[in-house]
């Protein structure tokens, strides 16, 4: 919608099944649904931080002439560095931080997979799919988080998480298989 992307149908529905599904695997504790205000109040901080995410993903779109996926990805992180660097250095400076290797090891992992790496393949998959295509793939992250709490952290997936994981895939198909189909007829459109 920041593009002012025109959705069909299908994209419709894909947005909706993806949604529902993000938030069933976000709201959805191992006790089943709860008023539960730290979770609450966790969640919208998820949804606000992947709603920031999902439009910087595709703002790229809005630049006249698009950068390239790795110039990208090394330009985010290279800000990244300069917006935090100098408040490293205050936390250093003036508090006693102690670096466990594990920690600094965490560090590196996060620094070159999702962020530089992260970006690069974002970018350039990105690059050949619309904004709102783009945007349903975000759903991917509240379902992979979910996954590797559940391979690494012994966490408990419940028939919620399992429903909520079925609609985000749903809905990624559902979006493909119309990007398919409009390239399809946009191809048979060239050939007549």
């Amino acid at each position: 919608m920041a593009l002012k992307e025109r959705f069909g149908a299908q994209l419709w529905i894909a947005v909706g099944a993806v949604t529902a599904g993000a938030l069933l695997v976000n709201v959805a504790s191992a006790k089943g649904f709860g008023l539960d205000l730290k979770l609450l109040a966790g969640n919208l901080l998820v949804v606000l931080a992947v709603s920031g995410e999902a439009l910087f993903a595709i703002l790229n779109k809005r630049i006249s002439t698009p950068l390239a996926p790795l110039y990208l990805a090394a330009l985010m992180s290279s800000i990244s560095l300069v917006l935090t660097l100098p408040l490293a250095a205050a936390l250093v400076a003036f508090s006693t931080v102690a670096a466990a290797p594990a920690a600094l090891l965490a560090t590196v992992y996060v620094s070159i997979f999702p962020t530089v790496i992260g970006f690069w393949l974002w970018y350039s998959g990105a690059a050949r799919a619309s904004g709102g295509e783009a945007g349903v793939f975000m759903a991917v992250l509240p379902v992979a988080a979910l996954a590797l709490s559940f391979l690494l952290l012994g966490e408990t997936i419940t028939p919620i998480h399992i429903l909520g994981t079925a609609l985000v895939v749903l809905g990624i198909a559902v979006s493909v298989s119309g990007a398919r189909t409009v390239k399809k007829q946009a191809a048979e459109g060239a050939h007549v």
